[in-house]
């Protein structure tokens, strides 16, 4: 299984560094479009992720802010979808950022593979760089 989680994690990346080459190459605003509505659904499956990792928490160790904390990320998502063009991609890269800070946590990793671990690493720092990549294009043409 570990195979084919990081193989279509990084293939999720696929569309965030097509859509900010696009933007900067093709100076066309549908990429940003595209872009912020991919970001949100992606935040969006971050937040199941957590929601997940709190129930499997059990009700001995449930902790209610964590499955407060996972419905936000769908908050964050919509919020950005929903805002101005220069806020949108700001909001998603501190969403993403912030879910994998809150994936830190001992209490937080032992519910999840070390696989997922190390490739969600990587798989922030992309997505990350692609928002803020986007939101220097918004900032540079608005």
């Amino acid at each position: 299984m570990a195979i084919t989680g990081i193989l279509l994690g990084l293939a999720g990346l696929i569309p965030f560094l097509a859509t900010s080459i696009g933007l900067w190459m093709l100076d066309d605003e549908r990429f940003l479009q595209v872009a912020l509505l991919y970001g949100a659904v992606i935040l969006s499956f971050l937040g199941g992720i957590q929601w997940g990792t709190a129930l499997t928490a059990g009700d001995k160790h449930a902790r209610p802010g964590a499955l407060i904390w996972s419905v936000m990320p769908a908050l964050i998502a919509w919020g950005a979808a929903m805002s101005p063009p220069l806020y949108g991609p700001l909001l998603l890269a501190g969403g993403v950022f912030l879910a994998w800070v809150l994936e830190q946590p001992a209490r937080v990793r032992q519910h999840l593979p070390e696989w997922y671990r190390g490739l969600r690493h990587v798989l922030t720092f992309v997505v990350v760089g692609c928002m803020l990549a986007d939101g220097i294009w918004v900032s540079l043409r608005w």
